[in-house]
């Protein structure tokens, strides 16, 4: 069997198509951010990752509607 031919599989939308997510962020000091992470319309577990863009990330594993905080500040 074929990749053609395999079934199709429901994207994001498809499988959970009242999800929201928003962001804010705040900056505490010249070297720190904290950024909420608010999920709601979440029908299944999910996956949330945060990547800083310095090699590190935050992974919070999530079901149903949350709010979530990460901080991070600056190493250097």
């Amino acid at each position: 069997m074929g990749r053609a031919d395999a079934a199709p599989r429901a994207g994001p939308v498809d499988g959970n198509p009242d999800l929201r997510v928003a962001l804010s962020a705040t900056a505490g000091t010249a070297h720190g951010l904290d950024l909420e992470t608010v999920v709601t319309g979440a029908t299944g577990p999910l996956s949330v990752t945060v990547e800083w863009g310095d090699g590190t990330k935050d992974t919070a594993q999530v079901s149903g509607g949350v709010t979530l905080t990460h901080s991070h500040w600056s190493r250097t």
